[in-house]
């Protein structure tokens, strides 16, 4: 018998193999049922049934570390192996309806590279193995997270478990790689025994995770196959609302700057004709002056734009009146800063805006279901929450709030940008700079200097306060943190002291503002002047170029929590860094956030929670009781006095709200 094939190396990645069990919470399959569960396809791989002429080739079977010590099939003579298969095999016939295997294969080849069983230990009981990639030719290229994600959608539709267990070697990172973008969160270290070294057990429990249950895995762009700049088959990129013109402008000037993107298909959609009327000839011209090939289209039929898109970015406003969301509640003493986040206007915000997305997301269900939604609208973490729980799409929430603070923090301490790093987690509009660094020191000292300093202090003195009682910098800016906590807004000698001055609710005056706006773009698209373009600090264009040329990036997405900081609900949706590449986007797990950081960022999911479920189940209750949760208002005004101001909110919706009734 010649060398084998999982000597060395291979044969180290077989032992670093997963094991999953799965418990059943169903009664019994029969073997019928289970017979038309035995051929599962992925994008790129089939796994097929085994037969008793398969098992020459599946030697690495036992990719349990502790079969491999009592196995070892390196030295072995092909009688001997062949001996053992057949024991293995007659074990197997004695209880058929016990267990049956899966090869993973490529769809045109019948070469084996990874395995995976099920085998039904008890009753309510189910384990399965998950092979590695085993041939040298086959690491690095996602095999195993594209079989691993397949199995445990199996286990959760087809096999209709409830709960699926695995661990991995604790310093194996692309075991816990593979079980992280398969679904499943880390559950704590397990000691080694004589076989094992420490392990780390994982777990993904169906119930409290409905996104496990959607077939994430079949849409993901094989690796290394990344669209390059001059393929006919350059991305699609459709913008909903794009009507909002200040930011489609930078979208448009990021897209004609990055290369990989500079010839894409640009649609432009938007319900608002003479919205669209300013930017379709923008985007015209910026395409002719920068010399590249991007195609524009404009439309208002969301079907048409959305039809064969590779990407999708959401950047709508629905019904927004600052005279209710902001001046009804300054009337009864809340006095907002922004109200597009929680509070009484970020809840009224997310009851009329995300059905509208959600409609969004159905709809990329229907005509575009590869697509990725780049979702820009706020409220962010309802909006996202919500698209999670009701709709099967690929989503990831962005802002520029970690981007752009990190920008303030380095001029704060005089350091150039390129010096300074961050780790930053939470959630949207209160993420936490867990780690700041210039040069790859803690640049923190230096930050607490700078707010000793008055000038400095007076730019910020929001956030800076925070920090000083808190331990740490927060991502949204002063007038945006204000509203989130109860310690400024309702007091008057605060507000003034730091210059948080009432919100004057003013409608025309904002009209007026981007009427003069309009005005500019028309005038640069009709003047003499070349338009250019610089690339902003925006994410959307780094995340599509990363996918579609396979150059990785980092970025802080809005994704659901799955245990990514542990002391967050798990359901809740949060900010973290991502990295993304050609197989898509991969949230990186935090731990948990200080306790006092965590107890913060709580009070504003507990807002979040409540008009998810207002919006989701159209249950006006719920709604009220997620403004009567929100820190400001609870602050502000006793439960009766927030239920009136409800009221009064509501009925100056008019029929904006009928399907809550």
């Amino acid at each position: 018998m010649g060398p084998s094939p999982w000597e060395g190396e291979g044969l180290a990645r077989v032992a670093s193999g997963i094991r999953v069990r799965i418990f059943r919470n169903t009664a019994r399959k029969t073997k019928a049922n289970r017979s038309r569960h035995m051929h599962i396809t992925t994008p790129r791989l089939v796994l097929r049934d085994f037969t008793i002429d398969d098992w020459p080739d599946v030697l690495a079977y036992q990719s349990d570390p502790r079969y491999l010590r009592f196995y070892p099939w390196t030295g072995r003579t092909e009688e001997e192996v062949r001996d053992f298969v057949q024991v293995f095999v007659d074990q197997q016939a004695e209880r058929p309806r016990r267990k049956f295997q899966l090869a993973i294969t490529l769809p045109d080849r019948i070469g084996l590279i990874g395995n995976c069983g099920i085998r039904r230990k008890a009753e309510n009981e189910w384990e399965a193995d998950i092979g590695y990639e085993l041939a040298p030719e086959y690491w690095g290229r996602g095999f195993a997270t594209e079989a691993a994600r397949a199995m445990v959608e199996f286990g959760f539709q087809d096999m209709d478990v409830r709960r699926i267990s695995s661990w991995c070697i604790a310093d194996n990172i692309a075991c816990s790689r593979v079980l992280e973008k398969a679904g499943l969160r880390p559950e704590g270290r397990l000691r080694g025994n004589e076989y094992f070294r420490p392990l780390v057990g994982y777990i993904a429990v169906r119930d409290a995770s409905r996104r496990m249950e959607r077939t994430r895995y079949a849409r993901m762009r094989a690796p290394g196959v990344g669209r390059q700049t001059g393929d006919n088959n350059l991305p699609r990129i459709a913008i909903i609302g794009a009507g909002s013109v200040v930011f489609t402008r930078r979208l448009l000037q990021d897209v004609v700057s990055t290369p990989s993107l500079a010839d894409s298909d640009v649609v432009l959609m938007d319900i608002d004709p003479e919205r669209l009327d300013i930017i379709t000839p923008f985007a015209e011209r910026l395409g002719r002056d920068t010399g590249v090939a991007m195609t524009i289209t404009a439309t208002q039929d969301r079907a048409e734009a959305l039809d064969g898109a590779d990407y999708v970015l959401t950047t709508i406003r629905v019904g927004d009146d600052l005279e209710i969301d902001q001046g009804v509640p300054l009337k009864y003493g809340v006095d907002q800063s922004v109200a597009d986040t929680i509070g009484p206007g970020g809840v009224f915000k997310a009851m009329r805006t995300i059905p509208v997305l959600l409609d969004v997301a159905h709809d990329i269900e229907k005509y575009c279901p590869d697509a990725w939604l780049l979702q820009y609208t706020n409220p962010m973490a309802m909006a996202c929450w919500a698209i999670d729980e009701a709709a099967d799409v690929k989503v990831v929430g962005l802002c520029h709030s970690v981007q752009r603070t990190t920008q303030v923090l380095s001029d704060y301490i005089g350091a150039p940008r390129e010096e300074v790093t961050a780790w930053v987690a939470g959630i949207n509009h209160m993420a936490w700079f867990l780690r700041f660094e210039r040069n790859g020191e803690d640049a923190y000292e230096a930050l607490w200097d700078a707010m000793d300093d008055s000038e400095t202090y007076a730019q910020d003195p929001v956030r800076f306060e925070v920090m000083r009682q808190f331990g740490t910098f927060v991502t949204e800016s002063t007038r945006h943190m204000s509203e989130y906590v109860p310690y400024f807004r309702q007091y008057p000698e605060v507000m003034s002291d730091m210059n948080l001055n009432d919100i004057e609710v003013d409608l025309a005056r904002l009209e007026k503002r981007n009427e003069r706006y309009f005005d500019t773009m028309r005038s640069e698209v009709a003047g003499e002047e070349p338009l250019t373009a610089e690339s902003s600090d925006e994410y959307a264009c780094r995340i599509m170029a990363a996918m579609e040329t396979g150059v990785s990036t980092m970025i802080n997405g809005n994704v659901p929590n799955d245990g990514l900081i542990s002391n967050l609900p798990a359901e809740a949706c949060v900010e973290v860094p991502c990295l993304v590449d050609s197989l898509g986007l991969h949230p990186m797990a935090v731990g948990a956030l200080p306790a006092q950081l965590a107890a913060l960022n709580r009070t504003n999911i507990n807002v979040q929670e409540l008009a998810v479920q207002a919006v989701l189940e159209k249950d006006r209750e719920a709604a009220v009781h997620a403004v009567m949760l929100d820190p400001l208002t609870a602050a502000s005004l006793p439960m009766d006095r927030i239920r009136e101001m409800f009221d009064e909110m509501w009925t100056a919706h008019g029929d904006q709200l009928a399907e809550y009734e």
